[in-house]
Order: structure tokens, then sequence, then C-alpha cells
């Protein structure tokens, strides 16, 4: 882990702060931002014709300007409040103005009114690049081939490999080029198609010259079977060009993982795609009657591996159950997989389930048995606590849903390619729901349509687990007790961080994060940090109820907010703090002298 000190902070006050007036600011203002973006050169030159965004919680909606030729920009009619700048532009990484370094969070800007922020200087960086050339086995480079650059992110025990935006395909020369890549370290993989067709096969030389010898005595009598034609050679096994990891392997754990410094351009990640031997796996699936279960969808979803990577992004077949229930997934790579099926019962309703593990090893998985049998039904209510806030007058455009965990720990913007899971359904006009034909697996809980700024997710109970903070497990029959509750009291923890003279202290992170190790991970709504504005303040909001470290680092950003790792070494140097339901708690902070 490197980039990041951590501080020691000592205690200055403690207090509850009066509640805040909860009028919306009006979002025209006489206030105005100017200033000028510049590239990440030793000598910095103004970038022309980037994107600059201003967001804020009091400004709506947001605003923006594109830089002119000497990289200026002027954004007016601003109210009063904290606001984010964010520069984007073409083959640089999105950065935010205060940022440290590329892909950073920066340091919001306070805004009073009337006031012209001017002359700010807002460094954007270029991004670095990964280039190289993809063989084949014989050394010939292959078109048509799409390589990926994914982010290799720690979680204290493995490195999560996300799908990502950034896929190219290889030209004719075999080349590909991958830009715009903020620094870190990175896995390059390969993955090739067998073009759609069925499986390839391909034959040795002492084969095809066995083949020849044997069409040249197909008209003796010698070495005939009973028809009187000389038996065909026997077929190799099929095969597939395997998703293959730079420097060369089908094998995730053998990755090497490249690191780029900010800018760098990293040539010469070449590699060669490589065969290996395919199974076909086969079987029926039928219902619980025993009926064949046609048109049934088949999904092949391969288990993560051991080792020093976890991929949040595997490799996943599908297929349609054809006559007689029956299905066929060729070109299966070697490695342990679950299989599931999803089927609609007949008249329609809720879908059907079945699931088991399977192990592939170069033979093929033949006579394989699914009987689909209906999900779990997740029913309960969604219920507002507010004594002067109105609960939405139309519930029916709230949609709740389930989540499967292995979702929830993809990065942003990552497809969702499993079967396992159902749509989001419309709660009735009372606030109930029933959520039916649910899979077996482990899930969280999602929710959209409510008015979150005047709505804050207090919990979604079941079981006595809160949903919102950890999965649930359903392995079939049904939940009855969900009740999902959104409570008008938001709490805000607020402060000043200060240097050890007094001056105020912006260059840092203050982390909050909940003193229960189990709810921390992927999009943990109890771990959370801000940078403080230019007069030093921070505001962290919607903290649920519990206890918490507090602490400041020097460098953070969300990915290591979810290592479990980062957090522990944060301990030693924080303080505890416990924040109430609806609290306004105010908690300053000086940094002390001491820290590691």
């Amino acid at each position: 882990m490197t980039g990041w000190l951590l501080i020691a902070v000592a205690i200055v006050a403690q207090q509850a702060g009066a509640p805040r007036d909860t009028l919306v600011q009006p979002t025209i203002g006489n206030a105005s931002i100017s200033g000028r973006v510049v590239n990440d050169e030793a000598e910095a030159k103004p970038v022309r014709r980037a994107i600059v965004t201003l967001t804020g919680p009091d400004l709506r909606p947001s605003r923006g300007a594109i830089t002119d030729d000497d990289g200026r920009f002027t954004i007016a009619n601003l109210p009063a409040g904290r606001v984010t700048l964010t520069v984007s532009r073409a083959s640089f990484i999105t950065s935010i103005y205060g940022a440290k370094r590329p892909g950073r969070p920066g340091t919001p800007i306070a805004i009073a009114n009337g006031q012209k922020v001017e002359d700010l200087v807002v460094k954007i960086w270029r991004g670095a690049v990964i280039a190289g050339v993809l063989r084949d086995d014989t050394g010939a480079p292959v078109e048509g081939i799409s390589v990926t650059v994914t982010p290799a992110r720690t979680n204290g025990t493995a490195a999560t490999l996300s799908l990502s935006n950034n896929p190219v395909t290889t030209n004719d020369q075999g080349e590909y080029r991958i830009f715009g890549l903020a620094p870190g370290s990175y896995v390059v993989s390969a993955s090739p198609s067998s073009g759609g067709g069925g499986p390839m096969r391909a034959l040795s030389d002492a084969a095809v010259e066995a083949a020849f010898e044997a069409a040249k005595r197909r008209s003796s009598a010698a070495g005939t079977n009973a028809t009187g034609r000389e038996p065909d050679p026997e077929l190799p096994r099929p095969f597939a060009y395997a998703p293959v990891y730079f420097p060369g392997t089908p094998i995730l754990a053998q990755a090497q993982t490249i690191v780029l410094a900010p800018g760098q351009e990293h040539l010469g990640a070449d590699f060669a795609i490589q065969r290996v031997a395919t199974s076909v796996v086969s079987g029926r699936v039928s219902r619980a009657d025993g009926l064949p279960a046609q048109g049934t969808q088949v999904q092949v979803t391969a288990v993560a591996p051991q080792g020093p990577f976890s991929i949040d992004s595997p490799l996943i077949i599908n297929a349609t159950a054809g006559a007689g229930g029956a299905f066929e997934i060729p070109q299966v790579p070697p490695g342990d997989y679950t299989i599931v099926a999803r089927g609609a019962p007949q008249g329609g309703g809720a879908a059907l389930w079945a699931a088991t593990g399977l192990s592939v090893a170069g033979a093929d998985v033949e006579g394989l048995s699914l009987s689909l049998e209906p999900g779990a039904t997740v029913s309960g209510k969604v219920v507002f606590d507010g004594k002067t806030t109105k609960p939405p007058e139309n519930l029916t455009r709230v949609r709740i849903g389930l989540i499967p965990v292995e979702v929830m720990s993809q990065r942003a913007g990552t497809p969702v390619r499993t079967i396992a899971f159902t749509p989001p359904i419309a709660l009735a006009a009372d606030g109930s729901f029933a959520m039916t034909g649910v899979p077996p697996g482990r899930f969280m809980h999602s929710i959209n349509g409510v008015d979150e700024p005047l709505w804050f997710r207090r919990s979604a109970q079941a079981g006595g687990i809160d949903l919102f903070d950890r999965p649930i497990d359903i392995a079939g029959g049904s939940i009855a007790d969900l009740v999902v509750t959104f409570s008008e009291r938001r709490s805000e923890l607020s402060g000043t961080l200060q240097t050890s003279g007094g001056a105020p202290a912006t260059d840092v992170f203050v982390v909050t994060y909940a003193i229960d190790p189990t709810l921390w991970g992927p999009r943990a709504r109890r771990v959370q940090a801000v940078r403080p504005s230019v007069d030093g303040k921070f505001l962290i909001k919607d903290l649920p109820p519990g206890d918490y470290y507090i602490s400041a680092v020097t460098d953070v950003d969300q990915e290591e907010l979810q290592e479990p790792r980062f957090l522990e070494s944060l301990i030693p140097a924080s303080l505890k703090i416990t924040i109430g339901e609806g609290e306004k708690k105010v908690q300053d902070l000086k940094l002390g002298s001491g820290g590691t």
C-alpha cells in the first residue's frame, strides 16, 4: 500500500450541533468560479476544450463549461454552498479539483453569496498506455481478438479483477493499444472465441498422414469393416482458445501485473493465445412433475479460482434446452463450475430454478439431470418514519429487488450477466410487496424511486439481518418479514480539521468506518471518506446509528476503502465516536505531530 500516510488525530471538541436548515438553497445566485485547466507536465500547459463540471447538494442542476484555447473557464450565477469541480477530456484521466493524484478525490470548494472564486488551477493528468502484440500458438499475429486491461485491486487476501470498459480488438498485425489509464496495477487478458461455429479440432501431421493412407486402402478388402468400408480415423478432442493472461498463461493465478506510473507508455506487452482441450456438457431439464422443460435457460458459470486473484467477471456459457428438455454446451474448458437452469411454469408466473456443481477435467460430462423447483418468496413492507416529511404519494413508482452478492462486488458499470436473479418489482399502493421466484443464493437489498434527499435508508430487516449491511442466504422456502424503513432523521458528522498550528488542513482525508469489521466491504454505507474544503470543514452525511472509528490519511480512494487490510491499518491512530439516529454531531480534529 503506497501513496498514503497515517496521521494521528487529537480530539478538540465534541458537541451536538443545532439542526441544520432544511430549506433547499436556491439554484441561482450571484457567485462565480473561474480558473484554468492545465496538464501534468513539469511546465504545465493549458488544456483546451476540456469539460468542466460543477456539482453539489445546493446546486441543481449541475453547471458546466468548456475551456478556451488558454484553458480558461468561468461558471457564473452560482448559489452559496459547497461544490465539487470535475474536469474531463479524451486521453486524459477525469480529475477533480484538489486531487493529489489522478483518479483521487479532490477538495470541495466553499463559496459564499456574491463571492468570486478566481484563478483556480485544476490539473488533469494524461492517461497511461499499455500496448503490445497478440500471437497464436504458432507465433503468427492474430486479428480480431478482444484484449482487456483490468485493475488489480487487493482486498487483503486477493486482488479483484473487474470487467473493464476498455476492451479493444487487435488489428491485422495483432497489435492492440489501450490508453487513458489511471496509474496503478493492471492485468492484461485476451478473450478469443471460436467464431460461433462448432467445436474446433486440429489433426496432427501423423493423423493427417494416416488419413491419407486410409483413403488409399478404401478400395481394398484388407482392413475393412463389416460394411466393406475402412473405419474413419478417430478424431482428436475438440479444443478452444482459452482466455489468456499476460505474459501468456490461461491460469489466472499465474497472471503478471503491469504497474503504470502517471502518463506512462508500457509498450511490448506481447503474449500468445493458447489451445486447451474442451469438453461437451449435456443433460436434460425437467419440471417437478417429470415433464421435459423445453426452452429453459441453462447457464454454466466458472467458480472463482483460489490464488492471488479473484475475478468478478468469470467465464459464463449459456444454452437453451431443446426438444425433450435436452441441452448441450460445447467447448467447456477444464475447471469448476456452477450450472443453473431457469424456466417459467406452464401458464406463466414466477420462475423455476435448478442448480448444481460441476467439475470438468477433459472428458465429456453427460447425463446431467436438472429438476426445476419453485423459487423462494420474499415479502414484506416499506414504511416511512417521519413527522414532518410526507411519504411518496404514489408508492407504486418505488421498485424493490434483491441483488446477488457477486454483483454487489462488481465494479460500477459492469454488466450483469448471471441469470440467477429476479428483476425488481413495484410496491403495492400500501407499501407491501412480494417477490416470487427468487433463486437460491446470497443477496443484498435494493430499492429505488424514493426521494433520498428527503428520506434516509434506515434499515432492511429480515430474520435479524439488515440487508443494507449484510447479505441474506436464500435456499428455498419463504421470507415473510422483510421490513424496509426510511427515516426523515438524517445524521450528520461535521467538524473542522486543523494542522497542529491551527491552520485549516485540506490536504488530507477524513475517514469514518464502522468498528464492526463485518460491516465493511464493497459499497458499504458505514465506510465513508471526505476531503475537507478549503476552510478545513468536512461533512459526512447519513451514517447509520452505531459506533465508528474516525481517522485522517493523506490519500485514499474508493477502492482502498473496500479493503479490510487498509481499514485495519488505520485503527491504531483512530478515535472512537458514536452516532445516534438523526444526530448532528460536531467532531473537530487536529492533526498530531506523531503518526506513522
